[in-house]
């Protein structure tokens, strides 16, 4: 299902999406109590402050991202849905 790279460009601009929208999910105060409780009960047991999940990010690589894509995304897991009036008469091959 891979079968290109996303460009360098491309992937800074979703990595800064992905990043404003964590930020803006900490704009709620029902959202931050969440986030910082879930935080308080997983493994590591502490609170890890946006700025941290941002250097994280920032980390993340074109490479490790289709390493991970390639896994997940295999002719056996993949299942989707045709809806519409022409819907019969759509054809797929893999």
């Amino acid at each position: 299902f891979i079968t290109s790279d996303i460009s360098s460009n491309d992937f800074e601009i979703l990595k800064e999406n992905f990043k404003n929208f964590l930020l803006w999910g900490y704009e709620k105060s029902d959202s931050w109590a969440r986030t910082l409780s879930g935080q308080l009960i997983s493994p590591e047991g502490r609170i890890i402050l946006p700025e941290e999940e941002l250097i994280e990010i920032n980390k993340v690589t074109v490479s490790q991202v289709r390493k991970i894509a390639k896994e997940i995304f295999v002719e056996k897991n993949f299942n989707f849905v045709i809806l519409g009036p022409d819907a019969e008469s759509v054809s797929f091959k893999f």
